[in-house]
């Protein structure tokens, strides 16, 4: 196969074709084929990430350990507040109104909850290979939340405890 030639050029041999000195029957030269299709992908398997899921773990322990620390600290409600009325000065035996028990159960109850549904929406969402660290970190936000309203509602409620305020801020 020769190939027309600009005028003024020096002349060289044509190129030879793909296989053109191969010997028939050889098969390291023969014609290229298509290649066979490739085996469709199978269901990609979900994979939990690395660091999603130390982050997780990490953060499950800490409201583990928080949760257990706020069932203790509900447990003995009463003697720390008696301990808060003797700090600042109340001269007569503390008796806590009537609502310490009530927001004892809600702080217990709600802590042991949030953390079981904390930590199965955590799993389930690493299961799948999803982002799951922001589920201990919003658990944690709304224990934080219940526990110091149940606790701010327990001292703004309790009559002994406001009168001594109201003497500790007067003066």
């Amino acid at each position: 196969m020769t190939s027309p030639e600009a005028p003024g050029t020096p002349s060289r041999p044509a190129r030879p074709a793909y296989g053109e000195y191969a010997e028939p029957g050889d098969p390291r030269f023969a014609p290229p084929t298509a290649a066979p299709a490739a085996p469709a992908p199978a269901e990609p398997v979900a994979r939990p990430r690395r660091r999603d899921w130390i982050a997780s773990s990490i953060l499950l322990a800490l409201g583990f350990l928080s949760t257990v620390n706020a069932v203790i600290v509900a447990l003995n409600l009463e003697d720390a507040l008696k301990q808060m009325y003797a700090f600042y000065g109340g001269t007569d035996v503390y008796a806590p109104a009537g609502n310490l028990d009530l927001a004892r159960w809600v702080i217990i109850v709600s802590h042991v909850v949030l953390f079981a549904a904390t930590l199965l929406i955590t799993r389930a969402l690493a299961a799948a290979g999803r982002l799951s660290f922001w589920v201990p970190l919003l658990g944690g936000a709304v224990a934080g939340i219940i526990y110091v309203v149940t606790v701010t509602s327990l001292l703004l409620g309790d009559p002994a405890l406001l009168d001594l305020a109201m003497k500790f801020t007067a003066g």
